[in-house]
């Protein structure tokens, strides 16, 4: 939303809070974190000092990074809303999001990386049929590494953008359970968070409470 976030010492200082009250694993999210200057400083400072650290990127930064990501990072998370070009533009539109994700997968087929790569899809009104196509993709091709785990996520439409949106991309909650019913019959590594408990702190340090695709704003974290 515009937000920069805390500076680099700030940031430190948010983790060695984290590690006091016991949490052992982080998730680093954007926006697109490469674009932050200093975020390798902050991956390594947390892998260092004892968690587990899972970053979410569009891939598109990542460049020469492996060795990097194979030391400091456990897990590795890019977006695939697509099974083809033409169908993954209709979700995101901004740039070849199913061509930076595929190169990736493709390249790491031959690294055997130390870290995990999870893939996450946005499910919608769009691509709610193109599940199955996916799934072979990511699962079924011989030139391509096989990721960890497949995520599947319901369209939320938060923030401004995707608010305006809404009424293109969102489907209920009984359209998504249908949706991934076959998927995550056929693919033994497909999840959902649907019923998962996740706390987030917000780049201006509030903590929001995620559960069941609901969010809860439980305060600043500088306060807490």
């Amino acid at each position: 939303m515009g937000e920069t976030g805390p500076d680099t010492s700030s940031a430190k200082k948010i983790l060695d809070k984290i590690k006091k009250f016991g949490f052992k694993r982080i998730s680093l999210i954007g926006g697109e974190i490469f674009l932050r200057p200093d975020i390798e400083e902050i991956i390594k400072y947390a892998s260092e000092n004892g968690f587990e650290v899972y970053i979410s990127t569009n891939g598109s930064l990542i460049g020469n990074r492996f060795d990097f990501l194979n030391k400091y990072v456990s897990i590795v998370g890019l977006p695939l809303d697509g099974s083809s070009v033409n169908k993954s533009r209709k979700m995101r539109n901004v740039f070849d999001q199913f061509a930076i994700t595929v190169d990736f997968l493709r390249k790491l087929k031959a690294k055997k990386p130390k870290f995990k790569v999870r893939i996450s899809t946005v499910v919608s009104r769009i691509n709610k049929n193109d599940l199955l196509k996916i799934g072979k993709l990511l699962f079924e091709s011989n030139g391509l590494y096989r990721p960890d785990g497949w995520r599947l996520l319901i369209f939320l439409g938060l923030g401004e953008k995707a608010k305006e949106n809404k009424d293109k991309f969102s489907i209920s909650e009984k359209e998504f359970q249908k949706a991934i019913e076959e998927p995550m019959k056929k693919y033994p590594k497909v999840t959902t968070r649907s019923n998962s408990i996740y706390i987030f702190i917000s780049p201006n340090s509030r903590v929001l409470l995620s559960r069941k695709n609901k969010y809860t704003d439980l305060g600043d974290f500088n306060k807490i």
